[in-house]
């Protein structure tokens, strides 16, 4: 009776111990909640500019921002856009609106970690920007000043000031990123309109790497 007691423990410890390594492997960037209400973001001028994200099935679905003064809204359908789909919760993502110029829309998909960044121009003559590869300070890693935004390619970083859309560049030196499983490759940055600076990890290894700029 004793040993069937021991063995019935060991087998409820090792189930447990199966649950808990499932549940981290399950772990998603944020939180995966099915949304459909609205996110919208509005900026600090008399104009009233504005940027709404409306959600279908659960996923991002359009992009609309306008303001006053314009005669209608601009919009783009994410999807159609980047070419996926992507799960947004309010703690990753962030807009900053530059009066009635532009918008940069930052975000994270909650369900693969990858990062997005968006240029809105509100003029119809501005191009948008797109870029699936954003290092966004969502990711305790990721550390960037509130007026910065970062995003890569495979061998270089670009760093971006919101305020002036001024960009600087750090070159990797020949270590390539990997975005499905961007921390193999890049451990953390730190970006602040002075400085730029790289951890990454190869063979293993930590190989640091900064630049000095004036942003």
């Amino acid at each position: 009776m004793k040993l069937f007691s021991c063995l019935a423990v060991l087998a409820f410890l090792a189930a447990s111990c199966g649950n808990d390594e499932g549940s981290a492997a399950s772990r998603t960037f944020c939180d995966t909640a099915c949304r459909s209400e609205p996110l919208e973001f509005r900026g600090d001028h008399p104009l009233e500019p504005v940027v709404t994200i409306l959600f279908k099935n659960c996923m991002a679905d359009t992009f609309t921002w306008t303001h006053k003064a314009l005669p209608s809204s601009r919009q783009l359908q994410h999807g159609t856009f980047f070419g996926e789909s992507v799960r947004i919760h309010p703690s990753a993502i962030e807009c900053f609106i530059k009066d009635t110029s532009y918008a940069w829309v930052s975000y994270n998909d909650c369900e693969s970690g990858r990062g997005y960044l968006l240029r809105l121009r509100f003029s119809k003559e501005g191009n948008i920007k797109k870029v699936n590869t954003a290092l966004n300070r969502f990711d305790p890693k990721f550390s960037l000043d509130r007026s910065m935004r970062a995003y890569a390619s495979e061998s270089t970083i670009y760093a971006v000031n919101v305020n002036t859309n001024e960009e600087e560049t750090i070159s990797l030196q020949g270590n390539v990123l990997d975005f499905d499983n961007i921390h193999s490759t890049l451990d953390s940055i730190n970006v602040t309109p002075s400085r730029i600076y790289v951890r990454m990890m190869k063979d293993g290894k930590p190989v640091e790497l900064q630049k000095q700029i004036s942003l």
